[in-house]
C-alpha cells in the first residue's frame, strides 16, 4: 500500500452576493487539495477584495502550493509550519 501524498492543488477566486448583507459583494478565494487516493479536501480564505481574492489564488498557484505538494495531508501542523517558514523567508527576500 503506498503512502498518502497531496497530489494537487486548484484555486478558486470567487465573488458571491451576500444574502445576508442585503446582497453586498463578497470576494473569497476557495482551494481543493486531492490526494493521490482520491481523496478531496476543501479551504477556504476570505478575501473582502476582488484584488485580495486574486492575489491569494496568485500565491498559492505561483509560489507556497508547490510546496505542499507530495506531503502527507493528515500532517497538518507540519504543512502549516512549513507554509508559515516559506511566508517568512519570502518576507526577507
Amino acid at each position: 500500500m503506498s503512502k498518502e501524498i497531496i497530489e494537487s492543488i486548484e484555486t478558486f477566486p470567487l465573488h458571491y452576493p451576500e444574502p445576508h448583507d442585503s446582497g453586498k459583494s463578497r470576494y473569497i478565494t476557495i482551494v481543493k487539495i486531492k490526494t493521490n487516493e482520491g481523496r478531496v479536501g476543501w479551504g477556504e480564505c476570505i478575501a473582502q477584495f476582488p484584488e485580495a481574492a486574486m492575489a491569494t489564488a496568485t500565491v498559492i498557484d505561483s509560489g507556497l502550493g508547490e510546496h505542499i505538494i507530495g506531503q502527507d495531508p493528515t500532517e497538518v501542523e507540519h504543512i502549516w509550519n512549513l507554509l508559515h517558514y516559506l511566508k517568512l523567508k519570502l518576507k526577507h527576500e
